[in-house]
């Protein structure tokens, strides 16, 4: 009998386990993958301290993707530049590479056992209590018991079908996005996150490991069909219209196919019920223009690992501790999908060339500057809603 048996052995499945093993519960990481290997994802994390607390921090550092400590915003031809306001520095590492290093830390634990290549063909119940799964590694079936099972099986989930969790927040479609990864890309002097916004696409680029950089485009939702057909030809379309980034791909070259992350809504889901919980994409998708999927998932997994630990031990109940952990949840989460839907919603109306003239002013005329970043919490003030707030919070980490 397991304490907790985790479908989904990526980052939120992986860290969950980690952070469990370490306070010494026997855990069973269970995945139809088998790893390394690739999956769709965001590409950057920010959250120092939780990798640190995983103890993974340093193999993340080393895996050959340099530290990110500046974020580029580019409107047009006009361009903003600064330090990383939420974090000192980032990690643009494919997910190859970090959710293999993720699940190394859960393997290396004594009371967690890892299954890879092991399909979870439905969930064993007892009297209305989730209490283990069935799952078939190649030609051989068995079943996993354990106090609770975890949904941290992504988008699709299994465990959150089978459960049938129900969401009570949502969003409309969000724009898709595709993304690949090239060699030969001139690099920046100092390695940055960097968005261009042109009249229709939200562009993200990144150095990434081995020397590739991620380019990332969320095209409007009128273009869906056309990318679906041509997913390469219109990232490479899209790309050579963007001042900037178009001359420094021009000896670029695509290391792997085209990946991409449909056009779908975000959601809170039930995040637990009798005998199961969901963490990660299963329980709380966000957009990937927030960048911010990865980190999400290792934050909520610390929070659902310590409200076990909580009903583990008997110092609360499974209903007050599970309470928390939705509650928790969707504090970090509901924030990330307005900004996000502010983002989208700004992506969706043509870059007024007014408006661009006074950021063109900022830029040539270094006292407007000054005088706005003097003025610029009143400026922001202005704006007002959670956008504001959300702000504030981020001004006082």
């Amino acid at each position: 009998m397991y304490d907790a048996v985790i479908v989904g052995a990526r980052c939120a499945g992986a860290a969950l386990a980690i952070f469990l093993g370490k306070k010494g519960y026997r855990v069973a990481l269970v995945d139809r993958d088998t790893f390394p290997s690739h999956t769709t994802s965001t590409h950057v994390t920010g959250e120092i301290e939780i990798y640190k607390k995983l103890g993974v921090l340093e193999q993340l550092e080393s895996a050959g993707a340099p530290a990110l400590r500046r974020m580029h915003v580019h409107l047009g031809s006009n361009s903003l530049e600064s330090d990383m306001l939420v974090t000192s520095r980032a990690i643009g590492l494919r997910r190859y590479h970090f959710d293999h290093i993720l699940i190394q830390a859960a393997d290396a634990l004594p009371t967690v056992d890892v299954e890879q290549a092991s399909l979870v063909t439905g969930l064993i119940h007892n009297d209305g209590v989730v209490r283990g799964v069935r799952l078939r590694k190649g030609v051989v079936q068995k079943e996993l018991n354990a106090k609770v099972v975890i949904g941290a099986d992504g988008y699709y989930s299994l465990v959150a079908d089978a459960v049938n969790a129900q969401s009570y927040e949502s969003s409309p479609l969000m724009r898709p996005a595709y993304y690949g990864y090239f060699r030969n890309v001139s690099p920046l002097p100092v390695p940055a996150v960097e968005w261009f916004w042109n009249e229709n696409d939200i562009i993200f680029c990144n150095p990434t490991d081995a020397g590739l950089h991620t380019v990332l485009v969320m095209p409007p939702m009128s273009e869906l069909k056309r990318w679906m057909r041509s997913p390469k030809d219109m990232l490479l379309q899209s790309v050579a219209q963007i001042p900037g980034l178009n001359e420094r791909m021009e000896q670029a070259e695509l290391a792997d196919r085209v990946r991409g992350i449909g056009a779908r809504p975000m959601y809170l889901k039930e995040a637990y019920g009798d005998g199961w919980a969901l963490v990660g994409d299963a329980g709380a998708y966000v957009h990937p223009v927030t960048g911010s999927g990865m980190d999400n998932a290792v934050r909520s997994a610390e929070l659902l690992a310590n409200a076990l630990d909580d009903t583990f031990t008997g110092k609360m109940s499974w209903t007050d501790a599970m309470g928390d952990y939705q509650a928790g949840r969707d504090t970090l989460i509901r924030p990330q999908m307005h900004g996000a839907q502010v983002s989208m919603s700004r992506a969706d109306q043509p870059i007024d060339s007014e408006k661009l003239r006074w950021l063109q002013a900022l830029c040539t005329f270094p006292g407007l500057a000054y005088d706005l970043a003097e003025k610029v919490e009143e400026v922001v003030n202005l704006l007002g809603g959670e956008r504001y707030k959300q702000l504030k919070q981020m001004m006082t980490i």
